[in-house]
């Protein structure tokens, strides 16, 4: 299990929407390491990821990105 922040490659959910997962490590106060939290997101259809791009503040013409690890 990795111990670090983790975003998984996006994939294709056995009921056909495409996900991405989100994982971050929790440690105590002596930093041992005690699970992780996780949490998917649909890249399609009407989510906070859809709506970051309408609310970026720059109206300027500046053009917004989302790549991965793969480019």
């Amino acid at each position: 299990m990795r111990k670090e922040p983790y975003i998984a490659t996006p994939f294709i959910s056995p009921a056909g929407n495409f996900i991405i997962s989100v994982f971050h490590p929790i440690f105590n106060d002596v930093g041992k390491y005690q699970g992780f939290i996780a949490t998917s997101s649909y890249l399609q259809g009407d989510n906070i990821l859809n709506r970051l791009p309408g609310k970026h503040y720059n109206s300027d013409g500046s053009y917004l990105y989302v790549v991965d690890q793969n480019k």
